[in-house]
């Protein structure tokens, strides 16, 4: 059925290795884009003024003579006349509106506190010792130091300020922190340049700061025996004006009886030390017995000063309050002396001082005493004077004692007192806005607003300046707006107060009021 067979093989030869394949290259692209640049502007635009044709002067409004009742007219002069010339009259002799103005002033609105500020670092150590504004108005400089030292200073103080106009103000983030080796007890801001910042130290240095230059140490005092050996109490910047033009100078008062007067150096570059230019000594000798009040504080026979206050009148003129409870009224200037006046030095009281400091100030000139007036002493330290800038005459004092005074140059006694009963009056100041306006910080943390047209023993305003009771050791208006006050207190913080539109607002016949408080 089946069989063996044999089949003839079939191949196809492959074919793509014999022949050539034929090859070709070539190449494809986009059409060519088409770029053209071309300028685009805004229209071109045209100012025209447009106004009313001008008026015809001789073009008068024409009236109709016939549609004039001249009989009504007449009836109605008659009849109002008489009333209106009679108001005439009286307003020609009235007094009602004679002591009325036009009180075209900002309502700064009512009492507030709009800030406190702390620095953490500072306050932590130590408390609020000195506060002062910029002569724009808008940084406040606060100073931190101890106020109880017992012996030799071992705490870091320093200076923060913060600029309470800025919209990144933090209050307890100072803006600028300047550090110190020991307690800053004073600081004042230039008065006319808002970058110029000094202060005095508890171990008797001046510093002097740039803070347009992120806080650098501009130039500070030389530690030689001619400068202060002891706390400085008060450091303010005063001005003579000359031929020249202005030249501003520190004057430094200290607890060791010392009233120095510093210079700028010409540039950074010559120098970094103040130049020491003038001295004077609170001399004992130069007070009658009778007026010295508590024993003097050195033993060097001077008044140690616990505060001082330039005249904004004769910027040689000052108050001096010292730590034994004497006034004095003191001339930089003051070279030849009467002896019909009790209250003045003796002679040889220049001699004896400089022979007690052991040196000579500037030029081997020696320290001279600048006593011109003794007032009554008080019982105990006198911390806060302040001139009034209304009044070359008055001046406030406040101390251990709790009363405010106030005072004439030309008097010995107080004009008038005042004593809130709140403690130990620790500073006092008088408003840059209303004469008869003045503030205190107590002892017991309150700030105590007068205004002795309305009462000369009753605060017309009580503030809160410490919540924990601990003291308001310092404070100032601010002079560019005087409805602000700053009040720093032993706790650390200082607090800005905005006091209501009554309080800087100028009162007519205010300065006649307080020439008549004064020179009774």
């Amino acid at each position: 059925m089946f069989q063996d067979g044999e089949v003839e093989c079939v191949s196809v030869p492959s074919t793509w290795k014999v022949e050539e394949i034929e090859h070709r290259h070539s190449a494809t692209q986009t059409s060519v884009i088409l770029a053209d640049d071309k300028e685009v502007q805004l229209p071109e635009r045209c100012h025209v003024e447009v106004q009313t044709d001008s008026m015809d002067d001789s073009a008068q409004l024409a009236v109709n003579s016939q549609d004039i009742d001249a009989p009504k007219v007449l009836e109605f002069l008659n009849r109002v006349y008489p009333l209106i010339s009679e108001q005439l009259q009286d307003s020609i002799s009235t007094h009602a509106f004679h002591d009325y103005d036009v009180d075209w002033s900002e309502d700064f609105g009512g009492l507030a506190c709009i800030h406190t500020l702390e620095e953490s670092i500072m306050s932590s150590q130590t408390g609020v010792s000195g506060v002062s504004w910029s002569s724009t108005g808008s940084t406040v400089a606060v100073a931190y130091g101890r106020l109880d030292h017992e012996h030799l200073c071992t705490h870091k103080g320093g200076v923060c300020t913060w600029n309470i106009e800025s919209q990144a103000l933090n209050v307890n983030k100072a803006d600028v922190i300047l550090d110190c080796m020991s307690c800053v007890m004073c600081v004042a801001f230039h008065p006319s340049m808002p970058a110029l910042l000094c202060a005095g130290t508890y171990n008797g240095d001046v510093f002097v700061w740039d803070l347009s230059r992120a806080g650098e140490k501009l130039c500070f005092s030389n530690s030689s025996d001619d400068a202060h050996q002891d706390p400085i109490s008060s450091i303010v910047w005063t001005v003579e004006v000359s031929n020249r033009g202005k030249k501003y100078q520190i004057q430094s008062a200290g607890t060791d009886g010392l009233i120095l007067t510093w210079s700028l150096p010409v540039s950074a570059a010559s120098s970094s030390y103040l130049e020491l230019v003038a001295g004077h000594a609170l001399c004992s000798n130069s007070v009658p017995r009778s007026l010295k009040g508590g024993a003097s504080s050195r033993s060097t026979g001077q008044f140690g000063a616990s505060s001082v206050s330039f005249s904004s009148f004769d910027r040689r003129q000052f108050v001096v309050g010292c730590d034994s409870g004497n006034i004095f009224k003191c001339n930089l200037g003051l070279v030849h002396h009467s002896s019909a006046n009790k209250g003045l030095r003796s002679p040889d009281s220049a001699v004896a001082i400089g022979k007690q400091r052991g040196g000579s100030i500037a030029g081997d000139a020696q320290l001279k005493s600048p006593i011109s007036f003794t007032f009554m002493p008080l019982k105990g330290p006198v911390y806060g004077v302040d001139c009034s800038p209304f009044h070359r005459n008055a001046f406030l004092a406040g101390g251990s004692d709790g009363c405010l005074h106030v005072y004439s140059v030309l008097q010995n006694r107080p004009v008038f007192s005042a004593d809130p009963s709140h403690g130990y009056i620790f500073c006092s100041r008088w408003s840059p806005a209303r004469p008869l306006v003045c503030a205190v910080g107590t002892a017991d943390g309150h700030i105590l607003v007068y205004d002795f047209q309305a009462s000369e023993v009753q605060p017309a305003l009580t503030l809160d300046g410490d919540t924990k009771k601990a003291g308001v050791v310092s404070l100032e208006f601010c002079p560019k707006r005087p409805q602000y006050i700053v009040c720093g207190n032993a706790s650390g913080q200082a607090l800005v107060y905005r006091l209501p539109s009554e309080f800087s607002r100028p009162v007519k016949g205010e300065d006649s009021r307080l020439k008549s408080l004064i020179e009774i």
